[in-house]
Formats: structure tokens, sequence, C-alpha cells
């Protein structure tokens, strides 16, 4: 039975919580889950390891971040965007469930007109 890194387990409830925590946190609006100043650390690039937890992409010199999940008939995928305010979380319990979790990601940007993915 494959398990995710340490038997971490979460719910897609869960990790979006945590993706509204981490831009409020940006805004200064909420230090529940961590300080404004180890958000911007955690919204930083770090060199070689790509960033603190999340994975940090940038659009315009500004951060986005995000991380999958692969096991064997698991797929999962967590995007937020401090900027905007705006983010998702996808999983899935089967072989195909990347690429159904990327047709409900296009029809979502889509259907938001979020221009910025």
């Amino acid at each position: 039975v494959e398990q995710a890194a340490g038997g971490l387990w979460s719910t897609p409830s869960d990790l979006a919580q945590l993706i509204v925590e981490v831009i409020k946190s940006n805004k200064n609006e909420s230090n529940l889950v961590i300080s404004k100043e180890m958000t911007r650390q955690l919204l930083t690039a770090q060199r070689g390891i790509g960033g603190l937890g999340f994975l940090i992409t940038y659009e315009d010199e500004r951060p986005r971040f995000g991380h999958n999940g692969w096991n064997e008939g698991y797929h999962s995928l967590i995007i937020g965007n401090p900027d905007k305010g705006q983010g998702y979380v996808w999983m899935s319990n089967g072989e195909n469930g990347a690429k159904l979790g990327m047709e409900v990601t296009r029809g979502l940007v889509k259907a938001l007109g979020w221009t910025w993915y």
C-alpha cells in the first residue's frame, strides 16, 4: 500500500484551507498557521530545492505556489496565487486521476477566466 511521505494524510478541504491561510498570512490578515515573515520565505524560491514545502513559480516576478502528489493509484495538485487570492485543489484515487484532474483544471481556469494559470 502506497502512502504519502511519512504516512501524511489530508483532504482537499484541509489543503484548500491551507491555501486560504497562506494567502491571508501573505497579506498580513491572519497568522493562524505561520507569520507574515515565514510566509514571505515560504513564497520565495530557494536555490536548488524549489521552495520550502511548495514548488514556487513566478509570473511577472509575482510568486505562485503549489505542489503535486503522485503515488500508485493516487494523484493530487494544489495551486495558489497570493496576489489574486485564488487557488484550487484536486485529489483522485485512480490511475487516470491525473488526466481527469488536469481536465477539471482546464475547465475551471476557462470558466473563471483565470489568466494567471
